[in-house]
């Protein structure tokens, strides 16, 4: 069975620094592939789920099911320590080649 396709937004310090679409089966997946292309330490703050009961994104965990054209907004907020290039990272707002240049932490 192939792997549902989703639409995530990612938010660096609260500026949309991306969209990406994803073809992973977990949410767990989807965040460490958004982290992994950021250009600077950073940690996941939240992660949203849009609900189309409710008609807005709502907080998730990495556990949640993803199924497909689920969209998706991931928060990250950069390590006091690190100035992130949000324009080094805000490139193609297409699918993007994943470089491994972030530290990710899960709480």
């Amino acid at each position: 069975m192939a792997s549902p396709r989703s639409l995530t937004t990612v938010f660096l310090d609260g500026q949309e620094i991306s969209k990406r679409t994803n073809t992973v089966s977990t949410v767990k997946d989807i965040a460490e592939a958004c982290a992994s292309a950021l250009s600077c330490k950073a940690e996941m703050t939240r992660i949203l789920k849009f609900c189309s009961d409710f008609n807005e994104y709502i907080d998730i965990d990495v556990n949640c099911h993803v199924e497909n054209m689920d969209k998706f907004k991931i928060l990250f907020k950069s390590i006091h320590s690190d100035v992130c290039d949000v324009s080094a990272t805000a490139g193609n707002t297409q699918e993007m080649e994943v470089q491994q240049v972030c530290l990710f932490i899960v709480y």
